[in-house]
């Protein structure tokens, strides 16, 4: 049997993208994670540690420091309808390999996005791409002149992820 093993990026790695990886490595997937800074340093150095009952584990993860071209596409490109057939079908496929993994899709939106029609999926995302401010920055090479924004936004989620993490470490106790 000709069997390709499923290969993953994991886009972050703090706590959330962490527990996705070592679950997922855990499941015999090719596992890689972007990481930057101190946390690259350390996953390098000392792997993916975890807590095994009490026990401190490490397993070896492939990581990278940044995307090749960064991942931007031009506007034309990413409204095609080649990419937008290419991504809903992507995103349904890596949904259901979460699950199937026994894996929680989590958040519940993310869930909700698995089960639509990808005609849905793709209907959102034309929607997504005709907000200039989305395109501007997401897709746009405007993106580095509106740095200052971007670090709002930036802060911003930091303080909604840690609030999520405290809400499930704090779930994971109960």
């Amino acid at each position: 049997m000709n069997f390709k093993q499923k290969r993953l990026l994991i886009v972050a790695a703090g706590v959330i993208g962490s527990l996705y990886a070592l679950r997922f490595a855990h499941s015999g997937l090719d596992i890689t994670l972007l990481a930057r800074g101190k946390r690259l340093d350390s996953l390098k150095t000392d792997g993916l540690q975890y807590n095994d009952n009490g026990t401190i584990q490490q397993i070896s993860i492939k990581t990278i420091e940044k995307l090749a071209g960064d991942g931007m596409v031009d506007i034309e490109t990413a409204r095609s309808e080649s990419t937008l057939s290419k991504v809903a079908a992507d995103i349904k496929q890596n949904i259901h390999l979460v699950a199937q993994a026994g894996i929680p899709v989590i958040p519940p939106e993310t869930k909700l996005m698995g089960e639509l029609p990808e005609e849905d999926i793709i209907s959102r995302y034309r929607q997504m791409l005709s907000d200039d401010f989305i395109i501007d920055v997401k897709l746009g090479n405007q993106a580095v002149s509106k740095k200052a924004e971007i670090m709002l936004l930036d802060e911003d989620f930091h303080k909604k992820l840690s609030r999520a993490c405290t809400q499930t470490v704090q779930l994971v106790k109960i």
